[in-house]
């Protein structure tokens, strides 16, 4: 047994804020002993890819003086639409002529030279077909260049990567225990990108990452950052923007339904359970209720391991929420082992 814990932050970067959750112990008993988020200037972070790494790098160090974080391994998130995933069908092989078929067939799957991106793959399930048995594979590829600007940012900022992950894909480990064998929908909705991952019975089924355009962005920090002029309400701490957040919703809410109706449209014996919603946006009555409307389902606001958070909540006066800092969370979590 070793004399110290482990402890490590999970780190989420969108275009307006970087999240931050600290944690030690172990997957199954984590202890969040630090968290905290900082604002970036615009421009820094464009479409979840760094624009400028010097005032990224301003803002990591801010983070980290601010809250008075320990580690500087994190476990880093990559949303954007540099990162691919996908689910293919491969013959049961061997692990090595699994894996070099698997890197010849996969420009079948990834819109990018293989070349110029870093290719990882993992066997969720078999399945029978009337050719036989074959493995159900999960392929994620993500740009070389996007990558390597992350890592040399997030060194530039002294800090180690222990590990970097697909934002949509940790979304698992944020589902509740007793819904972990059911077919369930979990929607992140941040700055940048919508994330939708849906789960059957543990396996991750679908997943889709929907980079928001210009438009939509602009809108999202016209919401958050309360610039326009139109009229605003005061809802439970944060500036809605009325005009603003209507187009947001029948955006993410058109996006949502074709997702679910793509995934039921090859599962038909699939039901879905639950859809539940993180991110910066679901701590927004207005945005839920909007997206619960347009949808047509009713969604929970998922606030995962919310006992955990209670005393940093309390000791930094509201303003933070389970939520909010679901992604960083899970990111940790991935990084002790979940």
């Amino acid at each position: 047994m070793g004399l110290f814990k482990k402890r490590l932050v999970g780190l989420d970067i969108d275009g307006i804020e970087i999240r931050a959750v600290e944690v030690s112990g172990s997957s199954k008993n984590p202890e969040i002993t630090n968290m905290g988020k900082v604002h970036l200037p615009e421009g820094a972070v464009k479409e979840g890819k760094i624009e400028n790494p010097e005032k990224v790098v301003e803002a990591l160090e801010e983070l980290w003086d601010r809250y008075k974080i320990k580690s500087k391994k994190v476990v880093f998130g990559a949303n954007n639409s540099d990162v691919i995933v996908r689910f293919a069908l491969f013959p049961k092989l061997p692990d090595e002529k699994l894996g070099s078929l698997i890197k010849f067939q996969a420009s079948d799957y990834i819109p990018y030279t293989l070349d110029d991106v870093e290719l990882d793959y993992s066997i969720i399930s078999e399945v029978e077909k009337d050719e036989g048995s074959l493995y159900n594979v999960l392929l994620v590829a993500a740009r070389k260049d996007m990558l390597y600007n992350f890592i040399k940012t997030l060194g530039s900022a002294h800090l180690a990567i222990k590990d970097i992950k697909s934002s949509a894909l940790v979304m698992d480990r944020l589902i509740p225990e007793k819904h972990r064998n059911d077919t369930v929908v979990i929607v992140n909705i941040c700055f940048d990108a919508c994330n939708i991952l849906i789960m059957d019975k543990n396996i991750p089924a679908f997943a889709r990452t929907i980079t928001f355009s210009s438009t939509v962005n602009d809108s999202l920090r016209t919401v958050y950052r309360g610039r326009s002029k139109v009229e605003q309400e005061q809802n439970g701490g944060n500036i809605m923007l009325m005009e603003e957040i209507d187009s947001i919703i029948q955006f993410i809410a058109g996006d949502i339904r074709s997702s679910i109706a793509y995934y039921q449209s090859q599962n038909r014996d699939s039901t879905i359970e639950n859809v539940y919603l993180v991110g910066s946006a679901a701590g927004d009555r207005k945005m839920v209720e909007g997206l619960i409307d347009s949808v047509g389902t009713y969604m929970e606001v998922l606030k995962p391991y919310n006992h955990l958070y209670e005393r940093l909540l309390k000791q930094y006066g509201g303003g933070k929420e389970a939520t909010e800092y679901a992604i960083a969370f899970s990111l940790a979590l991935h990084g002790l082992g979940g």
